[in-house]
This record gives structure tokens, sequence and C-alpha cells, in this order.
């Protein structure tokens, strides 16, 4: 049997490039005009300690169809405009935050961020200026949050540590394996979880890259499925098989009541390290709780529910009732058409229920 390398010849080759150049060019065109797609490029390296951090001294821009921000770090990685020495100097109160996307201020400037709007709704409120470390880094579980408290957190000299909760920690504490529950105790699991961060750090390197990362909708849109269907594979990997029970007997109709799962566990044990670690340090610890939006007007609480607040004598910080005093059809309170963070009504609103909160339970004193 013959086969044909006429596709071979130089002239085939040539129309078989350009007619792949023009559909690339298309697709772009494509999605630019009719459905744009949310690009923000995470500049993140792998860290001395095993988990990732934001590259330092960084400026890139977020652009979706509803902002564009600008997004700027120091020489440490923190999202700040000027660097922040470890020692903590005299007349100041220290807050450091720990979390995702959302602690980092994604969708907003600087100024905007809920974290900034509580220190300026504090004010002169407190006998010491507040100074706030926002060590937040895109895509963290609280296992992350927990490594970053450790190795950085504690070298700023907290007085409040504050870290975010967010429905996606529950599969990203699993998934990294960080930590893990051993005869009812919590220990650290993997000494490192860096996924796709060497990867990310050899593309960076090149210009063409960071252009693609920030610029181009049909890259960020593949990026974005690709990522999405790699979570969920691990999610699934990781996850232990179930022993097989014997069926009981029943003979008659059993009371059930809902129990935390493995993962809302292992959640809450983090959340509790991290709990004792703040008070050996002499810091306070608070959670700040992210509700789900489900729609314009509806949110939820998706926070744990099985009595762990008054069980550790956590301060949780709830912003539901902000949130639904300030509702309305013509009000946005999360950004549509990215990834649903905070618009800059919403962090104000978080920001204002994080301040109260502070006052009213003389958290900083």
């Amino acid at each position: 049997m013959k086969v044909s390398t006429e596709f071979l010849k130089p002239k085939s080759l040539l129309k078989i490039t350009v007619a792949f150049v023009w559909c690339l060019v298309a697709a772009e065109f494509f999605l630019r005009v009719f459905h744009p797609i949310p690009m923000l490029p995470r500049y993140i390296q792998a860290t001395e300690f095993g988990i990732r951090g934001n590259m330092p001294s960084e400026t890139y821009q977020h652009q979706t169809p509803d902002y564009v921000v600008e997004l700027r770090t120091n020489s440490k990685g923190v999202r700040a405009d000027s660097e922040i020495p470890y020692e903590k100097p005299d007349g100041v109160y220290r807050v450091v935050l720990l979390g995702d996307s959302f602690a980092m201020g994604y969708g907003v400037n600087l100024e905007n961020t809920f974290i900034e709007k509580m220190k300026a709704k504090l004010g002169d409120q407190l006998s010491k200026k507040i100074e706030i470390v926002n060590l937040a880094v895109s895509g963290f579980g609280t296992a992350e949050a927990m490594v970053m408290l450790e190795n950085e957190g504690f070298k700023y000299q907290p007085d409040l540590v504050i870290s975010t909760w967010h429905r996606s920690d529950l599969n990203d504490n699993s998934r990294s394996k960080l930590y893990e529950i051993k005869d009812r105790q919590i220990v650290r699991g993997n000494k490192e979880y860096l996924p796709g961060v060497k990867v990310r750090e050899f593309l960076f390197q090149y210009q063409a890259y960071r252009w693609l990362a920030g610029e181009s909708h049909l890259y960020n849109f593949y990026r974005e499925f690709i990522a999405k269907q790699a979570k969920e594979l691990l999610v699934e990997l990781r996850k232990k098989p179930p022993k097989k029970k014997k069926e009981p007997q029943v003979t008659e109709p059993q009371k059930t009541e809902s129990k935390p799962d493995r993962h809302q566990i292992l959640t809450a044990a983090i959340l509790e390290k991290m709990h004792q670690a703040c008070k050996a340090k002499g810091s306070e610890f608070m959670i700040l709780s992210i509700p789900r939006r489900l729609e314009r007007t509806k949110f939820v609480n998706t926070f744990l529910s099985h009595g762990e607040k008054e069980k550790y004598g956590w301060h949780v910080v709830n912003v539901l009732p902000y949130l639904e005093k300030s509702k309305g059809e013509d009000v946005v309170l999360y950004w549509e058409n990215s990834h649903g963070h905070f618009t800059p009504l919403g962090c104000d609103l978080v920001g204002q229920a994080l301040a109260d909160y502070v006052l009213k339970h003389g958290v900083l004193k």
C-alpha cells in the first residue's frame, strides 16, 4: 500500500501552517468579540518551604469583561506598595491575612481590598495604627495557609491573624495532602505541594508567554479548562476507597443525622491547629467566612456547621448579614463576568464586617 507524501512537500506544509494559524486567529477574534474570557494571570513560584508563593517585585494586570485592575507585590511577594520588615515597629498592630484569591484581593485595586477597607474603617478607634501583611496566594487552601503562617506569617510578629474560609478549601486541603488525620491527631503529610509550578516558572521566564497569559483569550480559555479538569482528577485519585461493611439488619426506621465528612474533619483540624499556633505565639486568630453567591441577590454561608466554632472558641466573622442588607437587583457585590470575586462595594461591606467584629469583641486590645 502506497502512502502519499504530498502533504510533506514544502508547499503543502506551508498551506497547513497558514490554515492552522488562521484558525487560531479566528478563534481568538471570536472569543474577544463574542465571549470574552477573564484573564487573571497568576504570578506564582515555589517557596523554599514547599508550597506556592507570589513572585516578588511584580506588577501586572487582571482583565475581565467587568474590570481592569493592577496587582503589585513587594520583594517578599506580599501584595503591597512598600516593603514590610519582619521586625514590628513600636506603636503598631500587625495584622497578617492568609487565604486565596479572595484574600489577595482579585477584582479590585489594593486600596479597595477588604483588608485595607477594614484598616480604614477602624481608623483612629484603636490605641495604635494598623499595619497589614497580606500573605494570601491565589489557589490556597487552609493547609497551604497553615504552612505559610508557620514559615512566614509569624516572622511578622502579628497581633492578629485572619484566615479566610471558602467552600473550595475542603477539596483543596484533601488534594494537597499537606496534613492528614492519623490516630485522631493531625500530622504533616506531604512535604511539598506545587501543582504546575515548575512549568509555570519555566514559562514565565519568557516575555511571549507573559503576553499570552495576560492578553490571549484563547490561551486563557484552554488554561482554565485544563486546570479545572486536573483539579477534579487529583481529588478523585486521592480519595480513599471506602471499606466494605456488612449491611445491618434494620427492623424499623432509624433516625439519621448529618455528620461531618472526612474533608470537613480535616479542614476543622487544620483550622484548630492554626488557632493553637496563634495562641502559642500570643496572636489573636479570626476566620472570615466567604459566602457563596447563588444569584445576584441570594447568598449562602458555607462555613463548617457542626459546632466547631463553639467547640474550639473560634472568632468567625459572618458577612452574610451585611451582604443581605445591601443586596438589590441593581447592586453588584460579586463580579458576575469573571471568577466571582468581590466588587469594590462587596469589599467595603466585608471590611465593615471585620472592623465591627474587631471592635465588638475587643480582638485588638
